[in-house]
């Protein structure tokens, strides 16, 4: 496994891995809703905790790593300040396959593109380039949601994974 190189690799295994879905707009970083144009749905990706690495060997570390996946599309109230069902179908929908897409999947770099795949601990290949593992398999771990949120309904997907350090 690659040792640990930042975020932003992380970030664009994460994207590329949303972006193969259907119908997904966007996908940002999160630098919070204040200052940015959303789009009719998309995805921020956030990095939460801090990142701790522990010693494993006398050449290894490993800290565990919080992935969040902000997902969000654009809902409107009725005159009575309800969001009709099918609105919130196609919201829970769409989290739900987003969550489908990166459960369990390991993030990885192969000749400067990043993706997130299935991963069986062995080496792999994509397309004939060797891939280098970024994390452990994503892990599913929380799911929070927001019926209503400036405009928004939003729900936050919560992964856990690893990284590898000096």
């Amino acid at each position: 496994m690659k040792n640990f190189e930042g975020l932003s690799p992380i970030f664009k295994s994460v994207r590329r891995g949303i972006m193969d879905l259907a119908g997904v707009e966007d996908v940002d970083w999160f630098n919070g809703y204040e200052a940015v144009q959303l789009h009719e749905q998309g995805c921020f990706v956030e990095f939460p905790d801090e990142i701790l690495f522990e010693p494993v060997t006398k050449s290894l570390t490993r800290a565990n790593l919080r992935v969040r996946v902000h997902v969000y599309n654009k809902v409107i109230r009725d005159v009575d300040g309800y969001i009709a069902q099918p609105e919130s179908e196609q919201h829970d929908t769409l989290a739900l396959l987003v969550r489908d897409q990166l459960r369990n999947k390991t993030l990885a770099v192969a000749d400067g593109d990043f993706y997130a795949l299935n991963f069986d601990d062995s080496d792999f290949y994509v397309f004939d380039k060797p891939a280098e593992q970024l994390t452990r398999r994503l892990m599913f771990g929380g799911w929070r949601h927001w019926h209503y949120y400036q405009g928004y309904m939003i729900t936050w997907i919560d992964f856990v994974t690893q990284v590898h350090g000096d």
